[in-house]
């Protein structure tokens, strides 16, 4: 088993999404963490002490009309204030797909536009 991160967003939010990652291996927790640590403090800044009860992993299974299964959904999400939250990711998939494949895909392309964004920001400098 993999040590978790020592960052304390990154060993939370690690803790949060283990737990859920099926067949992927543990390597693939660990490093989804590191970049959803990264989206929240670019969407929340690093400046702060981001307060860890206020993010929240929420997995659901989607149902239609007679409870039929439609598919699977996941989200992180950071609450700001009652009532109030900030969406940092989230994904819906087919019932037959894997959620947390589809988060770690997305979450990677989130992270590589920022970064790809950030470099021709610096290159215009």
């Amino acid at each position: 088993m993999l040590d978790p991160p020592a960052d304390s967003l990154r060993a939370y939010i690690y803790h949060r999404i283990n737990a859920h990652r099926g067949g992927l291996p543990e390597n693939v927790s660990w490093l989804m963490a590191e970049n959803i640590s990264f989206l929240i403090r670019h969407h929340h800044g690093s400046a702060i002490d981001i307060d860890l009860n206020s993010i929240s992993f929420a997995r659901i299974d989607v149902r239609g009309r007679d409870n039929c299964e439609i598919g699977h959904k996941a989200a992180v999400v950071v609450h700001e204030a009652p009532g109030k939250t900030s969406i940092i990711v989230d994904v819906q998939v087919g019932w037959s797909k894997n959620v947390m494949v589809a988060l770690t895909e997305k979450v990677d392309r989130m992270v590589n536009d920022i970064l790809v964004k950030a470099g021709k920001e610096a290159k215009k400098k």
